[in-house]
């Protein structure tokens, strides 16, 4: 990239990003939900929310035009007025925006949080258990719709700032990734907390890292390149020539209710800008370990390099801080020797705008957020990244411009590069 280029994409990309950008500036302000209040900003003021449960599902209410956060949903929710306690303004809240009628001892108080956002405050959370049926009425000023959600249904949705934070902690046994105790009883150690979440990660990983040592000679391909340059379509149809080689590929950043599709949301649909890093480190030990448990004779749709060529353009973008990226590049260099050699690397590529045409057409959710900068940056990091690769690797350029995927397989296909023998 040159820096006339770099400079160009800094500037149109940080546009878009101006904001959250803004208070990257601040290191204050890379967390924006605390449990205990941050006295570097003072709360503005108290707001209350509550958490209406009914056979394990939750009450929310779509947010009227006109209203911060239009569309979005969120709790029966609203500031403490003047001379009122927290249970007074939940149990008028509550009223107000629902209809529903519950007295001091119905509410149970289950979370603390200060929100930093555009504004600072201070966010109570009460929890109500429905026992019956109950006839919701909304406030039409406040509120479009209202509906009852399981966890991850909630989760899918476009939720206000934070809420998706405050309701795991608040309501985590809502959550059936989280392991809880009783919420009103006696609550557990910080060791055995911490022993319940460690079981849940190590739940998450594939095989043990004995692989590692049984995966040394295994033969395998993997794609490389920008979002659609065709890697899978191309795989695919390697696969279909040749169906003795497995395909394998990593879609945990697509699947619902998944900590990468979390991060996706957040980074793309609520503007946060901090969850880039929280995403490719994650993404990269997903990507690792997908390699690594790929059966021998395999075709493998991303790997760590494609991890690695977006965490520079996001350096280069100030999407990730230095220190971010050198986080990110010593797992990146421990994965990669660790790693199994892949036999052959396709790098494939094409134009930026055909680039944006084709994201526009699969249509995605969070590549609607796509810039023509951000993929020109993702574009000429993938080159970068693949001129090192080819130094090491067999690397097989393919342009996907004018070929389909039928074209590329037989082609390039492994089927004629020894693979299967």
């Amino acid at each position: 990239m040159t820096l006339d280029s770099h400079t160009a994409n800094m500037h149109l990309f940080t546009c878009r990003f101006a904001p959250t950008l803004k208070r990257r500036a601040d290191r204050h302000l890379r967390k924006m939900l605390y449990e205990t209040p941050n006295t570097n900003f003072p709360p503005l003021f108290r707001a209350v929310g509550c958490v209406c449960i009914h056979s394990n599902e939750i009450l929310l209410l779509k947010r009227a035009p006109g209203k911060a956060y239009p569309g979005y949903w969120g709790l029966p929710s609203g500031k403490v007025h003047n001379g009122e306690n927290d249970v007074t303004a939940m149990i008028r809240e509550l009223y107000e925006e629902t209809g529903i009628l519950v007295s001091a001892d119905n509410l149970a108080r289950v979370g603390s949080f200060h929100i930093v956002t555009e504004m600072s405050f201070i966010y109570i959370v009460f929890v109500y258990f429905v026992t019956a049926s109950v006839d919701v009425t909304m406030n039409a000023r406040e509120h479009t719709h209202y509906s009852w959600f399981s966890a991850d249904e909630a989760l899918s949705l476009t939720l206000v700032p934070h809420l998706a934070d405050c309701l795991r902690r608040a309501v985590p046994q809502l959550f059936p990734h989280v392991e809880q105790l009783s919420l009103f009883g006696e609550q557990p150690s910080v060791s055995h907390a911490l022993a319940l979440l460690e079981r849940r990660v190590a739940a998450d990983l594939p095989d043990p890292l004995s692989e590692i040592t049984e995966s040394r000679h295994k033969l395998f391909c993997v794609s490389f390149g920008p979002p659609a340059s065709g890697k899978s379509s191309a795989l695919k149809a390697m696969h279909a020539r040749a169906p003795a080689l497995a395909y394998v590929a990593d879609s945990e950043a697509l699947r619902r209710g998944s900590r990468l599709n979390f991060y996706l949301k957040k980074l793309f649909e609520d503007n946060d800008a901090s969850f880039f890093f929280r995403f490719q480190i994650e993404a990269l030990v997903w990507r690792f370990r997908q390699t690594l448990s790929a059966p021998h004779r395999s075709l493998v749709d991303e790997t760590i390099f494609s991890t690695y060529a977006y965490s520079r353009a996001l350096l280069q973008l100030g999407l990730l801080a230095s220190y971010e990226y050198q986080t990110f590049f010593r797992h990146y260099v421990l994965y990669r020797e660790l790693l199994p050699r892949p036999t052959t690397i396709f790098y494939f590529t094409t134009s930026t705008q055909l680039l944006l045409q084709r994201i526009k057409r699969r249509s995605r959710v969070h590549e609607r957020f796509y810039s023509e900068n951000y993929v020109t940056a993702l574009r000429e990091s993938f080159a970068s990244v693949a001129r090192e690769l080819e130094a090491q690797h067999d690397l097989v350029r393919v342009d996907t411009s004018e070929l389909s995927p039928e074209d590329i397989a037989s082609r390039y296909g492994p089927s004629s590069r020894n693979i299967s023998d």
